[in-house]
């Protein structure tokens, strides 16, 4: 066969994908594998932990009163951190719970931490 020779096609029949597609649909489906395969892997290698997600726990700020607004079950005050000005305060007890108020911070520059996680900073000044 000549190289520049047309090729006559009968009705209906239709040719593949061309090769630069099926390529590319070879190498994003590569992509997507490898992307899934080391996320997997990830978890499974000692020392490579995932980031932990800080929970939702939102405060709202009046006049001298931090009050949670809403806030996943389940978590201590223990581990939440509440610091005045670089003091830390005592936690109190029990587990933390939308209504819940901390009273008298006038003055002061508060900071809430969980778990290492910034949850917000709030200025009473």
């Amino acid at each position: 066969m000549k190289a520049n020779q047309k090729v006559v096609r009968k009705a209906g029949e239709e040719r593949a994908v061309s090769a630069v597609i099926g390529v590319i649909l070879m190498v994003a489906i590569t992509v997507a594998i490898s992307a899934v395969v080391y996320v997997y892997v990830q978890g499974l290698i000692p020392g490579m932990t995932a980031t932990e997600v800080v929970p939702n726990v939102e405060f709202f700020k009046s006049s001298n009163r931090l009050t949670v607004q809403s806030c996943e079950p389940g978590i201590a005050w223990s581990s939440v951190n509440i610091s005045y000005d670089g003091t830390r305060m005592q936690p109190l007890p029990g587990n933390v719970s939308a209504g819940q108020s901390i009273i008298g911070l006038s003055g002061y520059h508060v900071t809430v931490v969980y778990n290492n996680q910034l949850i917000g900073t709030y200025d009473f000044t």
